[in-house]
């Protein structure tokens, strides 16, 4: 009798041994994976003695990533926005139009894509490298370079200013 209750105790270990065993983690993902260029608007006051630089809240903005879709169409109330870059090219290219009544902007993102591992489940994601930012004056003042690397925690990138 010991013996069966000892041969049984052993199978059940072995069982839920093997059980846990064959869990396959590998298809699950909890990590971030896109990778997004955040956008940040400011606006430069020059009018006083000294520049001051605020925050902007863009009244009716409309972004479109030339050659694809629109990303936001005029819509109002935002401090910043986060675009995808190409994970197939070298470069993107986006249209911002700030306003109803303004002259739209292009900026153009030139960078390189680096290839990064993040798990089995997750598999690969782009981050990007920024080599260089150009950007059209119609609204724009100026462009100021926050972070050259563009990865899964989304910082901003780069700021505006009007």
């Amino acid at each position: 009798m010991k013996r069966n209750l000892t041969k049984a105790l052993v199978l059940m270990a072995l069982t839920a041994i093997g059980v846990s065993a064959c869990d396959d983690e590998t298809k699950v993902c909890n990590s971030k994976t896109e990778t997004y260029a955040s956008i940040s608007f400011k606006w430069l006051d020059t009018s006083g003695r000294n520049d001051v630089v605020k925050d902007s809240i863009l009244p009716n903005l409309t972004v479109l990533a030339l050659g694809e879709d629109t990303l936001y169409k005029r819509v109002g109330g935002y401090r910043a926005i986060t675009v995808p870059l190409s994970g197939l090219a070298d470069s993107s290219r986006f249209y911002l139009k700030a306003t109803a009544t303004g002259v739209a902007d292009t900026i153009t993102f030139r960078y390189k894509r680096v290839p990064h591992f993040i798990s089995a489940g997750c598999g690969f994601v782009n981050y990007f490298n920024i080599d260089t930012i150009f950007s059209t004056q119609n609204e724009i003042d100026s462009v100021f370079i926050n972070s050259k690397q563009v990865t899964t925690d989304n910082a901003t990138t780069l700021t505006l200013f009007f």
